[in-house]
């Protein structure tokens, strides 16, 4: 009688579908539009530079990139670039605290108890100078998933590093149905202009097993209860 309990187990559970990640597309992904000629540089498509800079600092230079020599790690010929300046060769005057931000396109609507991860690569010195980068993930516009990183983790030899950020809507259910979008972060309080490379963007969704887990437990109690049956 044994094996018709493991097989009432196991029907249940494979009737179950697999949990997969989608992928999220987001548009020009990896800046490749404008195509651009060696060593030349235009503004990416598809994404928008808000900044935060005052006195004389700037943000300039925020371009796609066509590199002669491509960093290790990139994907594709081009990739983007953030340069922010304090424009102050003194190192005595307090520096200001500069930032920008790359921020997509829409991507649709947040979806009920899915896990979300964003990832980036990045590129840029790492001479421990006070800048730091990161992503976030956007709900209406507003970050629900941010996280940094100094500059000095960034690969001494210049090729691109993968940083990842999560978030998960099974405990915020009031952002469901929010426009989803994502950012590319950089700061900086450096007295000189630096730049940080940015490339390959990648966004996938992957829904919670909370179904999964219940009609685990329901198997597990049903199993119990009719190998208590037969043992009577």
């Amino acid at each position: 009688m044994k094996a018709p309990i493991l097989f009432v187990f196991l029907g249940i559970i494979s009737a179950q579908p697999l949990v997969h990640a989608s992928v999220i597309s987001i548009p020009n992904s990896s800046f490749e539009l404008p195509a651009v000629n060696v060593q030349d540089y235009s503004t990416p498509s598809n994404w928008t530079l808000t900044e935060n800079v005052t006195g004389t600092g700037r943000t300039y230079n925020n371009s796609i990139k066509n590199p002669a020599v491509k960093p290790a790690g990139m994907d594709g010929a081009q990739f983007t670039a953030i340069y922010l300046d304090n424009n102050d060769s003194d190192a005595l005057t307090p520096d200001l605290a500069l930032s920008a931000a790359l921020t997509s396109a829409n991507l649709g609507t947040l979806t009920a108890e899915t896990n979300y991860s964003l990832t980036a690569a990045f590129a840029g010195t790492n001479n421990g100078s006070p800048r730091t980068y990161g992503l976030a993930i956007l709900a209406n516009g507003v970050s629900v998933a941010e996280q940094t990183f100094n500059t000095n983790t960034l690969n001494g030899d210049g090729s691109f590093l993968d940083k990842t950020i999560s978030f998960d809507t099974t405990a915020q259910p009031a952002l469901v149905g929010q426009n989803l979008s994502v950012r590319l972060l950089y700061t900086s309080t450096y007295s000189f202009g630096r730049e940080l490379f940015m490339d390959n963007v990648r966004l996938t969704a992957v829904p919670e097993p909370s179904a999964m887990a219940f009609i685990f437990g329901t198997a597990t109690l049903l199993s119990v209860w009719l190998r208590r049956r037969v043992s009577k």
